[in-house]
């Protein structure tokens, strides 16, 4: 019997030690790293990672025990059942079109890991062009009610298909820059840094961008070298301008304007409502480079050896930009 007594108190003790052990192992130290101040002793709140969740906000670590200023009410903190209601369980909350062309940030999970997730955009959205008037089929051409007798239904002014351009349009950076938050471009503030109403070659457009990226100047044909304002570069001017393409001159366009067809309330200063080249050349007519017209939105393609000065129709303009894919 004592025996039996003896291995009984034995095999207790076994089991309590092997007990008290494992204990150890998964609990670990029961001792606070450091006093309530040090970095590893900080915790973030209930609160800070509902916030988290929601709008993506980092918050600050608690520094030490928060002390109540008064009795607990109703509706004081979010619950762990709050938490658990904003907590994506899946990535298929990734980005919309709209939210990708925007610029949105959002957050959520994906692929089982928490942040700023991404989305696609399977086709190549075409925004509104500003058109928002019917007009007759006859002369004078006036405005009329779409889809009432001599003025059709269906036409641009109609439908307005496409996205909405983003509001604000443009965001003037201050700086002599402006961005175009539809595309990303940046656009110098100054269309005409030139300074003159003599237009230039294609040959002297590309010769002016040079100058600009090398002095933040630009020479007109009166042979005075006029400041463009670019203080952008720390306040310095940028050095990688460049001559737009045809696409993103015209990415610019409203045709719901004139005299300049551009957006309402855009920032832009000296718009000339003539002609401005483009970097394309003409695939057929290789001597010839296309340009856009801010009276009217019209697109043509002239002469790359144009003579500088020449008569009011071949006045071609310069308009800087950089940025883009």
């Amino acid at each position: 019997m004592r025996n039996r007594i003896t291995i009984g108190i034995a095999i207790g003790f076994v089991i309590g030690v092997l007990f008290s052990a494992g204990a150890i192992v998964l609990a670990g130290s029961l001792e606070p790293p450091g006093d309530p101040t040090a970095q590893a002793s900080q915790m973030y709140t209930l609160q800070q990672i509902y916030d988290r969740l929601t709008t993506g906000a980092a918050g600050e670590k608690m520094t030490g025990p928060l002390e109540p200023g008064s009795g607990p009410g109703t509706s004081t903190m979010v619950t762990l059942n709050d938490i658990m209601a904003v907590a994506p369980v899946t990535h298929t909350n990734a980005p919309t079109q709209t939210n990708i062309v925007s610029g949105t940030v959002v957050w959520g999970l994906s692929e089982g890991t928490w942040g700023v997730i991404t989305g696609t955009r399977p086709v190549l959205p075409v925004i509104k062009t500003g058109q928002t008037a019917c007009y007759r089929t006859v002369s004078p051409f006036d405005e009329c009610d779409c889809g009432t007798e001599g003025c059709p239904a269906g036409v641009d002014g109609d439908l307005q298909m496409g996205i909405d351009m983003l509001t604000p349009r443009f965001t003037d950076n201050g700086n002599g820059t402006v961005t175009d938050n539809m595309t990303g471009l940046i656009w110098l503030k100054n269309a005409n840094c030139q300074g003159t109403e003599d237009g230039s070659s294609w040959f002297t457009a590309t010769m002016y961008i040079e100058q600009l990226n090398a002095t933040g100047t630009m020479t007109g044909t009166d042979g005075i070298a006029r400041s463009c304002d670019d203080t952008s570069n720390s306040g310095s001017h940028q050095t990688d301008w460049r001559l737009p393409n045809v696409r993103e001159l015209h990415s610019l366009m409203d045709y719901g304007q004139e005299n300049p067809s551009l957006p309402l309330g855009h920032p832009f200063d000296n718009v000339w409502p003539r002609w401005y080249w483009t970097s394309t050349t003409h695939v057929t007519y290789r001597e010839n480079a296309y340009y856009v017209s801010m009276w009217g939105a019209r697109v043509h393609h002239s002469g790359k050896n144009a003579v500088d000065g020449g008569e009011e129709d071949s006045r071609f303009y310069v308009w800087p930009v950089r940025g883009g894919q």
